[in-house]
């Protein structure tokens, strides 16, 4: 150790502080170098003094470094102290907390410092300890309290924040009473003195205790007095908060409470086939006829089941399945009597033991009900299957008595002149009652009660008849009469005053609902059946042929005549085909065209029927495809034998080919010879003088022949034209053309157009330009001026074209302007002016147009033509030139 020059520490004052310091003590110089250690360092460090001494502070504490050592170091003033914690390490690497006092001295005109380090692990220990054990009375469910014999709080944990919002001081020097609840304040009271009479002797009791938001808490709190004891003198209090547990103990008292006064069985029993009771509710008791819980527990689960095999096979299904809902079980009462359960259940396990929980709804009520329910289904099958509304009627006697209880039912249907209300059908009690009452065929007449009943339509239910009750002198004091509509009522009557059920009247509601069905259906099929046979009568008058089909062509209904044409009879023809009823040539067109009818919903073909002695007759079918009454498709057609019109189309193509023939002499040869009468008497009128008149006269009646021959020929050309010769035209050639021939025939005559001809085609064919030829022609013939005046014009309107042929002539009276195209006649015997007009009007019909007069002004007639404008179908395929 270096000596003092005598202005610092003397070295000989440090020798005996080194020796005898139970600190470790570490003299160094201002960089930490170790100048020199005591044996108590050497032992805290298990390092050699000479091995210290050559080591820095740094190497031996652990907590700070280095630099932050010589920063501490640096900054001491002389003879300043510090004191700091560390931790120091040993030799074989473990560390050790320390205090360390740091002070700055004088060496030999040097500066050092003298550290003392102390172990301070010892005190870290309590430390840590005293930390816990804080943290464990802040975080800790458990509040503690130090009261005073008083009851003056001296200490509170700081848990009492936490559960009950308290400051923990701010309750230190109040009275602890004060805050319990009013009601529980004397019992808690009598403990606390109790416990301060009887040292070290523990007390619990549970109280309602105010928190900070003034609400009432549950506390449990366990007091113990160590008054007596010199080191603490006062009553330590642990309360814990159970008012969760509090609530919940009221909540399983409600459902204890509950469960007693459930109108269900609830249990807990055993496992296994037998089981024993354990737990029983009231319902239970009453349930089974038992006199008591102790009376039912007395008996074993098994003894309740009417099969005892099925508590054995609940018993295991429960077990592996832990639970079973609303299983109905077959039960009995103590008495024996039959019970019906509805069984919901769970398996538990409560403790070492099995235990079932259950609970039992009594159904046998309901059971009851659906018995009957059922077997009112079964009568309702025989209701559809009865034969007669007396039938319908015997059934639902039998249904009251046999299903439903009732021994006096009876049915009552109103007479064919509804005048009254007549006995139908009854059950023998009733019957035998009425004729002992001397009644046998009672009725009840108009304004009877029985009768209003049946006309309000409402159900009655009286427990006092009245006198003019059904057979008076039958001793019946109740009934239920429920209406059956239209039909009548049905009785349920019986001799003593009784109160019907619910149950009764909604059964017998449900029976009369089910009865007067019956009754409307044994009426709809009586009027489907007359409908049937008026429709049988109706086919069977027509003299065609009527056919049904299914949808694979086979024949399901026909009428008389089928059978008399075809000579095949009614068992042949259930079996029969489509096909079976033609030739091989026709037998697949007509397979083809009753597909197709299916898919389109309607066909019409021509075929040979074929009958059963090999006979072919001409037909021509039209059918229908419909849905039949099961909704599958079907197709109904009629037949009509086409003899007479074959015959007919026969005479009618040989009177076309005669009409072709002489429209031929007429075109040909009869116009010829005409030709040449006019060209002779044209020769003859060059060389005759005086007998001009008569040549004018032949010349001029042979012109007009020719231009009848002319007409006749277009006539008969219009007769043997068809629809499609039918095709676009252009109207302002047509028209044009026509006029400048008009203009040259006619040269003293005045033709004018008013506007312009439409550019548009119309509906006709290669004769349109007669149309126009003739109504022309027709305004210079019939006019009586010397130079008549005709003017045309033409104008689009929606679809058509309305062509206008105006003239000045005489015009034509109002009852000739409809006879005058010979309207309304058949031949060429027309009334009308000739053969020009009756072709415009044959004509403009083909064309789908037509023709009219009306007046001119001031005097004339104007002939108005409408013509149909050419769609593209028709355009768009063929066009016809005008000439």
């Amino acid at each position: 150790m270096p000596s003092s020059d005598g202005s610092g520490v003397d070295r000989q004052r440090l020798q005996p502080l080194f020796d005898i310091s139970p600190d470790a003590i570490i003299l160094h110089d201002i960089e930490g170098t170790i100048i020199d250690v005591n044996d108590r360092t050497v032992d805290s460090l298990g390092l050699e003094r000479a091995e210290l001494r050559t080591m820095n502070v740094a190497d031996v504490e652990r907590a700070h470094s280095h630099a932050e050592l010589r920063s501490l170091w640096r900054g001491m003033a002389p003879d300043e102290r510090e004191t700091v914690e560390g931790t120091h390490r040993r030799a074989d690497g473990s560390t050790f907390p320390v205090e360390v006092s740091i002070r700055r001295i004088e060496l030999d005109g040097d500066d050092y410092f003298l550290t003392l380090s102390r172990d301070i692990s010892e005190r870290k220990e309590r430390q840590r300890t005293l930390e816990r054990q804080a943290a464990f009375l802040e975080h800790s469910a458990s509040i503690v309290a130090v009261l005073d014999e008083r009851g003056t709080i001296e200490y509170q944990s700081p848990s009492v924040e936490r559960v009950l919002g308290h400051d923990p001081d701010e309750l230190v020097g109040e009275t602890a009473f004060e805050y319990i609840h009013p009601e529980d304040r004397e019992r808690v009271l009598r403990q606390f003195r109790n416990g301060l009479e009887n040292p070290g002797l523990e007390r619990v009791v549970e109280y309602r205790f105010r928190n900070a938001d003034g609400e009432w808490r549950w506390l449990r709190s366990l007091g113990t007095n160590c008054l007596d004891d010199p080191s603490l003198e006062c009553i330590i209090v642990n309360s814990v908060d159970v008012t969760a547990r509090k609530e919940r103990e009221r909540e399983l008292e409600r459902y204890e409470r509950l469960v007693e006064n459930l109108p269900v069985g609830v249990y807990r029993c055993t496992a296994g086939p037998n089981g024993e009771f354990r737990l029983l509710n009231r319902s239970m008791v009453e349930m089974f006829d038992a006199d008591s819980k102790a009376h039912l527990r007395e008996h074993s689960v098994s003894d309740l089941y009417r099969d005892s095999a099925e508590r054995e096979a609940f018993s295991e299904r429960l077990a592996d399945e832990t639970v079973v809902r609303e299983r109905e079980i077959e039960l009995e009462t103590l008495d024996g009597e039959a019970l019906w359960g509805a069984v919901t259940a769970i398996a538990r396990d409560v403790g070492e033991e099995t235990v079932f929980d259950g609970a039992i709804q009594d159904v046998t009520d309901r059971k009851a009900f659906e018995r009957q329910l059922s077997a009112l289904h079964g009568a309702t099958r025989e209701f559809v299957e009865a034969a007669s509304k007396t039938e319908v009627a015997e059934i639902a006697v039998e249904t009251a008595t046999d299903l439903l209880g009732f021994s006096l039912p009876s049915v009552w249907f109103p007479t064919d002149d509804r005048t009254e209300l007549a006995l139908v059908a009854n059950s023998p009690e009733h019957q035998a009652l009425l004729e002992e009452a001397g009644t046998p065929a009672p009725t009840h007449p108009r304004g009877n009660w029985l009768w209003d009943v049946f006309e309000a339509g409402e159900t009655v239910i009286r427990d006092s008849l009245p006198r003019d009750a059904p057979a008076a002198d039958v001793p019946l004091r109740s009934s239920i009469v429920l209406p059956l509509g239209e039909h009548g009522v049905l009785t349920c009557a019986a001799t003593g005053t009784t109160e019907f059920t619910d149950r009764e009247i909604q059964l017998t509601e449900l029976l009369a609902r089910n009865v007067r069905v019956a009754l409307d259906q044994i009426e709809q099929q009586t009027a489907l059946k007359r409908q049937k046979r008026l429709i049988d009568d109706l086919l069977d008058g027509i003299d065609d042929i009527v056919y049904v089909l299914d949808s694979t062509g086979h024949l399901r209904r026909w009428n008389e005549a089928f059978e008399t044409v075809t000579g095949y009879d009614g068992e042949a023809l259930e079996t029969m085909h489509i096909a079976d009823f033609f030739g091989p040539d026709d037998a697949d067109a007509a397979v083809e065209a009753v597909e197709e009818a299916f898919e389109t919903g309607d066909t019409r073909m021509e075929l040979a029927l074929l009958t059963d002695d090999g006979e072919s007759i001409p037909y021509e079918f039209i059918a229908n495809t419909f849905e039949d009454p099961c909704g599958e498709p079907a197709l109904a057609g009629i037949g009509r034998d086409r003899t007479v019109h074959v015959e007919y189309e026969q005479r009618l193509r040989e009177q076309r080919d005669n009409l072709e023939l002489l429209n031929q002499v007429v075109r040909h040869d009869i116009r010829n010879d005409l030709q040449l009468v006019s060209s002779y008497a044209e020769l003859l009128d060059e060389r005759v003088d005086d007998e001009r008149g008569y040549v004018e006269t032949i010349v001029e009646s042979a012109d007009q022949a020719v231009e009848l021959t002319k007409t006749a020929r277009e006539l008969a050309d219009v007769m043997l034209a068809t629809e499609q010769g039918r095709a676009a035209v252009p109207l302002r050639p047509a028209l044009e053309d026509e006029l400048d021939a008009i203009r040259t025939a006619y040269p003293e005559a005045t033709f004018s157009v008013e506007g312009s001809i439409p550019d548009v085609d119309v509906v006709a064919d290669e004769m349109l330009d007669s149309v126009f030829r003739n109504l022309l022609k027709n305004a210079v013939q019939h006019n009586d001026q010397a130079a008549p005046t005709v003017t045309v014009s033409a104008r689009t309107r929606d679809d058509e074209v309305v062509v206008y042929v105006a003239d000045d002539g005489p015009g034509v009276p109002d009852d000739q302007k409809e006879v005058i195209f010979g309207q309304g006649e058949k031949g060429l015997e027309s009334g009308g002016t000739g053969l020009g007009l009756y072709l415009v009007q044959t004509l403009l019909d083909a064309y789908g147009g037509a023709v009219w007069v009306e007046d001119n002004d001031p005097e004339g007639a104007v002939f108005v033509v409408t013509l149909p404008t050419a769609g593209q179908d028709v355009g768009a395929d063929r066009s016809v030139s005008g000439t």
